[in-house]
Parts: C-alpha cells; sequence; structure tokens
C-alpha cells in the first residue's frame, strides 16, 4: 500500500560527493492516513489483550527510555541493597561510536 517518490537531500558540503546525501521519501496523504489508523488498531489490539509485556518500552504511549533507565536503575539498587549479586550486558552499535 506504500509508495514512496524518494528523493536525495543535501545535507551538506560538496554537492558531487553522494555520502553528503540523505535520501527522503515523500509518501501520498493516503498511505499516511491508513498508516496511522492501521497503527492505533494495532496498538488497541495489543493493549486490548495485554500481548506486550510490561519490559517492552518502545513505542508505546508514557512509555519512554527515561521509564526503561528508571527501571533499570531502580532494580539494579534494590538488588544492591539486598546484597544481591548484579550483573549487565550492554552492547553498543559500532556505527554509533563512529558517528
Amino acid at each position: 500500500m506504500k509508495c514512496a517518490v524518494v528523493k536525495p537531500l543535501l545535507k551538506k558540503g560538496d554537492k558531487s560527493k553522494t555520502s553528503n546525501y540523505r535520501p527522503i521519501s515523500i509518501l501520498s496523504s493516503f498511505s499516511k492516513i491508513l498508516e496511522k489508523v492501521m497503527s492505533n488498531q494495532l496498538h488497541e489490539h495489543l493493549n486490548k489483550y495485554k500481548i506486550l509485556a510490561n519490559e517492552q518500552f518502545g513505542f508505546r504511549l508514557d512509555s519512554t527510555t527515561n521509564n526503561a533507565i528508571y527501571k533499570l536503575v531502580n532494580e539494579t539498587l534494590n538488588a544492591l541493597n539486598s546484597k544481591l549479586i548484579v550483573g549487565g550486558i550492554f552492547f553498543i552499535s559500532k556505527r554509533l561510536l563512529t558517528a
């Protein structure tokens, strides 16, 4: 249902270098409205039947990365205060390091 016209948009710098451009998608109004309607219905279904876990913080109303950070810090501190062993594994994208 989604067809887009993709056009290059100059970020900055030399116009002859393709790396200085980023693609933008120009979508029809109909596809934007349809996407919003479908998104609302999907969110309503997921919330009504409690399909998503409480630990799912992305793409939910009133559930931001701040909530995720608070939960991580709070549960870590509670565990440490209870003399429990706490461990964590964190990944960082190489792309983020070079940006």
